[in-house]
């Protein structure tokens, strides 16, 4: 039986000045670290309150915040794009397309119809690629889009969430080396979210019924929660192995891909906790209740510095 953890305390200590220091910086992209190693990151855009914040400190204090970010979205509308379907070929601005791409009824119709667009950003003749295909986003440049959306704009906001990079090992049918390709990258109060390298891999793993990864929990106890320093298990490893049913994934659509700049799709998978299952069934619900725990005191201790701000 696996030793209870301890939350009668935290040993999380977020440093006040540094997260003033973060929220007032020029970069609206970069993370704060939560932790002395950056295990854990945070994002203002991650969370409904600090979205707020940042749209009232830049209307009243900080102009040049938006300024910067709008000059920066202007000289989108300078990078040519040819937009081809059904033998006609339009010329539009990389702006245009990412502007086309963040509005839900312009993506639909990309991705549903029938018509295949496909887009160029080298010569109206091509070469070109399928705009479904995504070979062509880059979500650093997407996310200035849907920051100055946030900033301009009355949209639906983010509930808490808090990123990370901790490999896992997938326990079907993959190598070594394949399992060094997938992370738990992101969790919120409801579920976590792994990234997988490559469509041979995710393929892999949908072709199976059940889905069975495996986490070091020892990695846990660098994230600041007292309690996972005295871990311990009565197995040989300190780990959890997890298992999910795959139709989850794709009666939800819970399956999202990208590509990185050297063309490698990557897929992010949204697992829900309740759809989570294990041989040890006291281990899992100690997990989910630590990653809980985790976004409850960083919310909480947040939120204690933005109210001590406004008082």
């Amino acid at each position: 039986m696996s030793k209870k953890l301890d939350y009668s305390h935290s040993s999380l200590m977020i440093k006040e000045q540094e997260f003033w220091d973060y929220l007032f910086s020029d970069s609206l992209q970069s993370d704060f670290s939560i932790d002395p190693m950056g295990i854990l990151r945070f994002h203002w855009a991650s969370w409904d309150q600090t979205c707020k914040w940042q749209k009232e400190h830049i209307k009243t204090h900080y102009q040049d915040k938006l300024n910067n970010l709008e000059e920066k979205l202007e000289s989108f509308k300078n990078i040519p794009a040819w937009v081809s379907h059904t033998h006609q070929t339009v010329k539009i601005s990389l702006y245009d397309l990412y502007m086309g791409y963040s509005d839900k009824r312009m993506r639909d119709h990309f991705f549903n119809n029938k018509m295949q667009y496909l887009v160029s950003f080298e010569t109206e003749a091509g070469p070109f690629v399928s705009i479904p295909s995504l070979k062509w986003f880059d979500k650093e440049i997407f996310a200035l889009f849907i920051f100055h959306r946030i900033l301009t704009e009355e949209i639906p906001l983010r509930r808490f969430r808090l990123f990370c990079e901790i490999p896992m090992e997938y326990c079907v049918g993959l190598s070594a080396t394949q399992n060094s390709l997938i992370h738990l990258v992101q969790f919120d109060e409801n579920g976590l979210l792994m990234r997988i390298y490559g469509r041979n891999m995710m393929s892999k793993i949908l072709e199976q019924d059940i889905g069975q990864f495996k986490i070091d929990l020892s990695l846990l106890s660098c994230l600041g929660v007292n309690g996972m320093q005295d871990y311990s298990l009565s197995q040989t490893s300190p780990s959890l192995t997890i298992s999910f049913q795959t139709e989850t994934l794709r009666q939800r659509n819970g399956i999202f891909q990208h590509f990185t700049q050297t063309q490698m799709s990557s897929y992010y998978c949204y697992l829900r906790f309740e759809d989570l299952f294990s041989e040890d069934i006291e281990l899992l619900h100690e997990f989910k209740q630590t990653l809980k725990k985790l976004i409850d005191e960083v919310q909480n201790n947040l939120k204690i510095q933005l109210d001590k701000k406004a008082a």
